[in-house]
């Protein structure tokens, strides 16, 4: 590159997206050779919209996970991320969620949370961010157990986590980093881990226990799995596509982006155009 960078977020500030895009930015601009800045946007279809219509030069670059394709087939937005945009790379997995219930819920597994929910129709609730990803997560749920489930929306993690502790809904999906944070603090209890493969986490199981091991350890068989995307809009010319892909290659190698994702209980990746 010949100037600066830009990496728009479809995400505020301190969110899951934001901190993983920035681990990734960090790592590249030492190698890149030029700056990169990252802006955030609290509505995440103004910076689709933004990272759609940006000058197709490779300096306007756009991240975001796999929600936004959620997002355009549920119909919560007109942007087809497929479509619309050109996919530059895919990078880290972003790790498996807990799914977390209020600390004196009666049900300390999935196991015991599928019973209740079955004795109790309709009466179990689950935040959602509606036409998201957590969309998709607990209707798999509910289809695989066989339960009904009451959806609520809670747009992000802080509110899941503030709704859920308080007893305001009854469970919802977080990131492992949050779950962990929560339970120490006797705010939640963790119920199990949703997974792209269902493989336990050894260690979190060792460590924490059986409430610890995925949906399909424990009889449910739903899987979510999200990357990193990034991507440029849709005329940039695929050379300039190749060369971006290969110089994130090297962000694997940086020991800061490492420990970056495994404080996240991320997966580092990278994968080419």
């Amino acid at each position: 590159p010949k100037a600066a960078i830009t990496v728009n977020v479809a995400a505020k500030a301190g969110g899951g997206t934001d901190l993983h895009t920035r681990y990734i930015t960090t790592a590249w601009q030492k190698t890149v050779g030029q700056a990169v800045a990252v802006v955030n946007f609290d509505n995440a279809q103004v910076a689709m919209e933004t990272g759609r219509t940006a000058k197709a030069d490779g300096y306007n670059l756009l991240t975001n996970h796999s929600g936004c394709v959620c997002q355009y087939y549920t119909g919560a937005s007109e942007i087809n991320p497929v479509t619309d945009y050109q996919v530059i790379a895919a990078m880290q997995y972003m790790g498996d969620q807990a799914i977390i219930v209020a600390p004196d819920a009666p049900y300390n597994n999935m196991t015991e949370f599928v019973e209740y929910a079955k004795a109790h129709p309709g009466e179990v609730s689950c935040a959602i961010a509606n036409g998201n990803s957590s969309h998709f997560i607990w209707g798999q749920i509910a289809k695989s157990a066989g339960i009904d489930l009451k959806m609520v929306e809670a747009a992000n993690e802080t509110e899941k986590l503030t709704n859920v502790a308080g007893g305001f809904i009854t469970a919802g999906n977080v990131t492992i980093q949050n779950a962990i944070q929560y339970e120490d603090g006797a705010k939640v209890k963790v119920l199990g881990l949703i997974s792209r493969d269902g493989v336990d986490n050894e260690k979190l199981v060792s460590e924490r226990g059986d409430n610890w091991k995925t949906l399909q350890s424990q009889g449910v068989d739903a899987a979510w799995g999200g990357n990193v995307y990034i991507w440029a809009p849709k005329d940039i010319d695929p050379a300039t596509a190749e060369a971006i892909n290969a110089s994130l290659k090297p962000v694997l190698d940086d020991e800061d982006y490492k420990k970056g994702c495994d404080a996240m209980g991320a997966v580092a990746e990278w994968r080419s155009v």
